[in-house]
């Protein structure tokens, strides 16, 4: 026995500074290396998805979504995409048990490549199953914000009815589903769009087909009628023409018709009604169409009342 550690002993008083070396590269390659991966990053709200078994639907799971801390060089951390991320929970080869507890593990997250799970957050969800069930559901549009004129008049899908499947004790509950938002605000004028149809409850899954339906949105505009009494009639002279001339009547009353919030823009005083008198030569009566100015920018439509006057040259 002591011939042993005598060897031993001897073998390693040899090349004592080639074993120094050897170690001290040993440790700064360890560093390098954790530096490389060591990076960590934490990634909020990534989806769980549930697979369950043939002929059985998610009744109900404790978190539909995790924050998961991955781990790995600098360069994988800066290319994951939150999107593609997600847990995915195969109940497959358990399809005994109504009620599970997994565990949440590394390969369960997909869509994460060239890095490490480290931590997940819950580290488990609980996981209820039921019989699955299909049901066919009419489908009904949703919008939000305001049209920039009129009003929304309808909201209609196509198609109207679509197809779900989930658990038997979910669906019976429900009589028609909704579409994600529609945003209407600023809108002028009706139009199409297309929406996914909207999950219809919270921590379980419902398998929609199709998934997104064709929104109608009909939007009627809100149109009214203003009278502005008295309006003064000018005349429009050629220049150099100093005769003056007379209009009857010398008021108008001016129609305004168009969008109601537009009609409101208009200032009484900013109204103005004139005839072409350039066609007045002699001492009879002409008689003249009356033009209507309103500010620029205003769809309205605009008349007169009465649409014509009769002009004439006063004499000396």
């Amino acid at each position: 026995m002591r011939t042993a550690w005598q060897w031993l002993a001897n073998r390693l008083r040899r090349n004592r500074g080639m074993k120094l070396l050897a170690l001290l590269m040993a440790i700064i390659s360890w560093h390098v290396i954790r530096e490389t991966i060591g990076f960590e990053v934490e990634i909020p709200d990534i989806r769980v998805e549930v697979r369950s078994p043939e002929g059985m639907a998610v009744l109900n799971q404790s978190a539909t979504t995790v924050d998961v801390v991955f781990r790995g060089s600098q360069e994988d951390i800066r290319q994951l995409d939150p999107r593609q991320i997600r847990a995915v929970v195969d109940l497959s080869p358990r399809a005994d048990a109504l009620v599970q507890e997994v565990t949440l593990t590394h390969e369960m997250m997909k869509g994460a490549h060239g890095v490490r799970a480290v931590s997940v957050r819950p580290p488990r969800i609980r996981v209820a199953l039921d019989r699955e069930e299909e049901r066919r559901l009419p489908v009904e549009g949703r919008v939000t914000g305001q049209p920039l004129i009129g009003q929304v008049a309808s909201v209609t899908c196509m198609p109207a009815v679509v197809t779900v499947r989930g658990p038997a004790a979910k669906l019976g509950a429900i009589e028609r589903l909704v579409t994600q938002p529609v945003d209407v605000d600023g809108r002028v004028e009706s139009f199409s769009r297309r929406a996914l149809v909207a999950a219809p409850g919270e921590n379980w899954v419902a398998r929609i087909q199709p998934a997104e339906v064709q929104v109608r949105v009909a939007i009627t505009a809100d149109t009214a009628t203003r009278m502005v009494t008295g309006v003064p009639v000018s005349c429009l002279t050629p220049e150099g023409v100093s005769d003056r001339i007379r209009v009857d009547p010398p008021r108008v009353d001016v129609i305004l018709s168009g969008w109601s919030n537009r009609l409101a823009e208009v200032e009484t005083e900013s109204v103005r009604a004139f005839v072409d008198c350039g066609v007045v030569t002699g001492a009879g009566p002409v008689r003249l169409p009356v033009h209507v100015w309103i500010p620029a920018g205003l769809p309205l439509s605009v008349a007169a009342e009465p649409a014509e006057v009769d002009a004439r040259r006063e004499m000396p």
